[in-house]
Parts: structure tokens; C-alpha cells; sequence
């Protein structure tokens, strides 16, 4: 997998996991006697899965990052840090 395909589920599956908590959330307070929209307990162990697929990806990310080098010799890791550290200071030291 490359690293640009990873990075993109990565994302994906963020924002599917953020989904999937608010159906459970409106699913767990559904009113007594009525249906809830979705199954609680089958939202969660989607959502454990995909934590669980989501920590796997991070990892060759990172492990990624730590090993591929720029041009310029720079680790990429290096220049990723540099990045979000312009991005911060930019943005007036808040994140």
C-alpha cells in the first residue's frame, strides 16, 4: 500500500468512526419504547474494528515517515515536524 493510499484511509475511517459515534449516541438515547434507528452494541464493534484498522495504518505511517528520506537528506519525519510547527506558529501559536 502506498503511503498516499493510507493517508486517505486513514481519513476515511476517521471520519466514519465520528459518524458512527453520533448514531450510537442518538441510538442510546432513544426514547423508552421506541426503536432505536440503529443497533448500539453492532455501532460499537464497528467502530472497535476500525479503531483497530485506523492503529494499523497510523503505525506503517509512521514507521513510514521515520524511514523515508528527502532528497535534500532531510528525514521526512523531520520535515512533517517543521511543517506543524510553521502551521502553529502561523496560526499564532494556538492549533
Amino acid at each position: 500500500m502506498k503511503l498516499g493510499e493510507a493517508l486517505r484511509l486513514r481519513s476515511d475511517n476517521y471520519k466514519k468512526i465520528a459518524e458512527l459515534r453520533t448514531r450510537a449516541v442518538a441510538s442510546a438515547q432513544t426514547q423508552e419504547g421506541a426503536e432505536a434507528p440503529d443497533d448500539p452494541a453492532a455501532l460499537l464493534d464497528t467502530i472497535e474494528r476500525l479503531w483497530a484498522e485506523t492503529l494499523v495504518l497510523v503505525q506503517r505511517i509512521n514507521r513510514t515517515n521515520v524511514l523515508t528520506v528527502l532528497p535534500s537528506g532531510q528525514p521526512l519525519v523531520e520535515a512533517l515536524g517543521e511543517r506543524d510547527f510553521a502551521h502553529v506558529a502561523l496560526a499564532g501559536g494556538s492549533t
